[in-house]
């Protein structure tokens, strides 16, 4: 995945994310992952959201990917300790409930 995206998450963090001291999620698209996901210990919070290049995931650029992460976050209330998640967006649609 890290290689293909061209962030980080490859070797640094496979011993961590097997001993369970964070967790790891990606979204594909096919056999294409389009998006990755770095949890806390307790896999409540996300701590890091990259996208290919150590991109923010955009609105105007990937509307899709955008709802399902955002939907996703909100449905199973994780919080939120990083710049790369827009926090207001999430919280309107945790408080809106448009999931």
């Amino acid at each position: 995945v890290g290689k293909e995206m061209h962030i980080c998450v490859g070797k640094l963090y496979a011993d961590g994310a097997y001993n369970k001291d964070f967790g790891i999620a990606v979204i594909w698209e096919g056999e294409k992952p389009v998006f990755c996901i770095e949890l806390d210990e307790k896999f409540s919070c996300v701590v890091q959201a990259k996208a290919r290049f150590n991109e923010r995931l955009d609105y105007f650029s990937d509307k899709d990917l955008f709802d399902f992460f955002y939907d996703w976050m909100a449905e199973n209330a994780l919080t939120v300790d990083t710049y790369d998640v827009l926090k207001e967006v999430l919280n309107e649609r945790i408080d809106n409930k448009t999931i």
